[in-house]
């Protein structure tokens, strides 16, 4: 049995008087009982989120006094920071399981580089004939389009040259490309750095302006004062 003496008293509601339930802030938040609350507020978050946005602020703030006496105010404040802050946690929660569910082969698979040349090209030869060779030592075998390991350089090249006149002109489009990976260890320290430990605590701090900062009950003071109880007279009087 708890000592009605030692009940914390306050001159405001707490956040579980103004919504005893789940239910009930979602209705208000989606504007379902305007008999009662008429919210104004535009939804900016998921009805999941917003069932965890009570779920949060009910955990941290459900005994605590709110700071104003106006409910239709608090509301209004609650709601407003719900639509300047949530998108944004909302948008960060999703991007962290994105982040989290990431395997091993994808954050070991680095930016693919690619380099592309378009236009016209026109070259004149001289000689009956030009021939050009080219040698690479490795690889020995041409790559597949599966690799993802750097190709080599050429390592040899040869020209041989004649004494006729030759003219080559056309169009050239080239793409080439090449993707680097990352040691499993590199991966692992990268993905250490994006995964944050939590994204939520900056979201439900900004609701604290809401709820009165204290640490002892607030009670009510009575001030009681007693007026001097006598006549002057009046200025004609003798």
């Amino acid at each position: 049995m708890i000592n009605s003496s030692m009940k914390p008293m306050y001159d405001t509601k707490l956040f579980c008087d103004i919504w005893e339930s789940s239910e009930d802030f979602i209705k208000d938040y989606k504007n379902q009982d305007q008999d009662h609350f008429v919210n104004q507020v535009p939804t900016t978050i998921s009805d999941t989120n917003a069932l965890m946005t009570y779920l949060l602020l009910f955990s941290r703030y459900g005994n605590n006094p709110i700071a104003n006496y106006d409910i239709y105010q608090f509301k209004n404040k609650i709601f407003t920071i719900i639509w300047q802050y949530g998108p944004a946690w909302e948008k960060r929660l999703a991007m962290q399981s994105d982040i989290r569910n990431l395997t091993l082969q994808e954050i070991q698979t680095g930016t693919a580089t690619s380099w592309s040349s378009e236009g016209e090209q026109s070259q004149t030869n001289e000689g009956s004939d030009s021939t050009i060779n080219n040698h690479a030592f490795n690889p020995s075998t041409a790559p597949t389009s599966q690799t993802t390991n750097e190709l080599n350089y050429i390592d040899q090249q040869n020209v041989a040259k004649g004494t006729d006149t030759r003219t080559i002109s056309g169009s050239d489009s080239k793409t080439t490309g090449q993707t680097v990976t990352k040691s499993k260890m590199d991966a692992y320290a990268q993905l250490w750095e994006l995964v944050a430990t939590d994204v939520t605590n900056d979201y439900i701090a900004k609701f604290r302006k809401c709820f009165k900062q204290f640490v002892a009950p607030e009670r009510r003071m009575i001030f009681v004062t007693e007026d001097d109880d006598y006549y002057l007279g009046d200025e004609n009087d003798d």
